[in-house]
């Protein structure tokens, strides 16, 4: 006989949890951003180590600014993710470091490494804290709710000093127009 704590909905209940608070952390945090500047940096420190011998930075001491500047960025993006309030500070640092990249690094790690950590420096600068609406279930078909739908729209009769389409007066006006003027005695 299985223990009662290891029961299928046991452990799917811990799993789903898990997920939950993942989730809320992950949502708490410029999270993509960081993401995005944590793997250009590490574009960066590995291009250097590849088969193919193209660029200036290689893994002599010529290279070791290419490593110092994917360790920083990769920094920065564990510190976006760590300390979320330095959001600004992180986000220009990344953007001022892609940019450094273009010339300390292979151009950049061939543009793609430079071009992640601009994105990912972009959203972390960008990234708001604000509160998520809370996800409504459907379940069902919806209702029409009465209160929701809207009056029918009817159409309003010409005022007495506007003019109707063929440009005369309304009829009101018109008999006022026709109507002799009472005479006073």
């Amino acid at each position: 006989m299985a223990a009662p704590d290891q029961s299928p909905t046991r452990r799917r209940n811990v799993l789903v949890r898990a997920w939950l608070r993942w989730r809320a952390w992950r949502r708490s945090r410029p999270f993509w951003g960081g993401l995005l500047m944590i793997i250009g940096g590490v574009e960066l420190a590995l291009l250097p180590l590849g088969p193919l011998e193209i660029g200036v930075a290689g893994v002599a001491l010529a290279g070791m600014p290419t490593y110092m500047l994917a360790l920083f960025i990769i920094a920065l993006g564990l510190i976006a993710w760590f300390t979320p309030n330095q959001k600004n500070i992180t986000g220009l640092l990344g953007g001022i470091c892609a940019l450094g990249s273009l010339v300390l690094s292979n151009l950049g790690g061939l543009f793609i490494g430079a071009l992640l950590v601009m994105l990912g420096a972009g959203a972390v600068f960008a990234w708001n804290p604000g509160q998520r609406a809370p996800r409504r279930r459907r379940r069902g078909r919806r209702r029409a709710d009465p209160s929701s739908t809207p009056a029918p729209i009817t159409p309003e009769p010409p005022q007495p000093d506007q003019p109707d389409e063929d440009g005369g007066s309304a009829p009101a006006n018109r008999q006022a127009e026709a109507a002799p003027p009472a005479s006073s005695p």
